[in-house]
């Protein structure tokens, strides 16, 4: 079963009478769903996500190249996710980056 986050995200979201969390609590949430799920199901390689109508981020392709690079969870390693996920407003450059969207609502 594939999950939508932005639709899960916007959802959430769409009630008139809440206010949107944080957007460091939703980049905490959001990796921690990424981090759960790729326990148990493996990680589309880098490729077949692109090749499927996903953004991947600069710095993915910046490290796709890298032995394993295909198949890693890069967000684990990347600056931004912890920017995102410390602070509430912050600048993030990487092009296609998830946690860019979570911070641009």
């Amino acid at each position: 079963m594939e999950i939508k986050l932005d639709d899960l995200f916007a959802d959430l979201s769409d009630s008139p009478d809440r206010t949107p969390a944080p957007a460091s609590l939703t980049s905490r949430i959001y990796s921690t769903v990424v981090r759960e799920a790729a326990k148990s199901i493996p990680l589309r390689p880098l490729s077949e996500s692109q090749n499927a109508g996903y953004a991947i981020c600069d710095w993915e392709r910046l490290t796709r190249h890298v032995p394993g690079g295909e198949s890693r969870n890069h967000c684990t390693i990347c600056h931004a996710r912890v920017l995102a996920e410390t602070f509430d407003s912050v600048s993030m450059p990487w092009h296609g980056c998830p946690y860019h969207k979570l911070h641009s609502r």
